[in-house]
């Protein structure tokens, strides 16, 4: 039986939503599996092992939506918005206290809970809400069919 890596992934928090990128470029048959509590990925792809199955479970520290959270495959990797239940600034992404090894902080989405949100950051966050409006509306269009 084939050895199935870790790939890193990346987050980041807003008061009201969690970031996370998986770091597999070239993704194929992804399958998640996301609940209020837990997120379960696996998938082939191109990480830093080189070209493998790769997979990962996490329990969230607290809940999130699943009915409001939403991911996208790109070239470069797989990212998750998840939307968070409770509406707060989070201590630490995952229930145990020890950050697993293949967990990540990305700097580049990183705010702090006193940071202000820019121009920037919410058109994005407008941008990205209506990517997951018609990606929604595809894929119900797509079930019609």
């Amino acid at each position: 039986m084939a050895a199935v890596f870790t790939p890193f992934v990346y987050w980041a928090q807003r008061k009201d939503k969690l970031s996370l990128k998986v770091d597999l470029r070239d993704v194929s048959d992804p399958n998640v599996q996301l609940d209020e509590y837990s997120l379960t990925f696996r998938a082939y792809g191109h990480g830093a092992k080189g070209q493998h199955e790769y997979g990962f479970q996490m329990d969230f520290l607290k809940q999130v939506d699943p009915e409001k959270s939403m991911y996208r495959t790109t070239p470069q990797g797989v990212e998750f918005m998840l939307v968070k239940q409770d509406k707060q600034w989070w201590d630490r992404l995952v229930e145990q206290e020890k950050r697993p090894s293949f967990l990540k902080v990305d700097f580049d989405k990183w705010r702090d809970e006193g940071d202000s949100e820019s121009e920037a950051e919410e058109e994005k966050a407008r941008r990205l809400e209506e990517y997951r409006q018609e990606s929604l509306q595809k894929f119900e269009e797509a079930m019609k069919e």
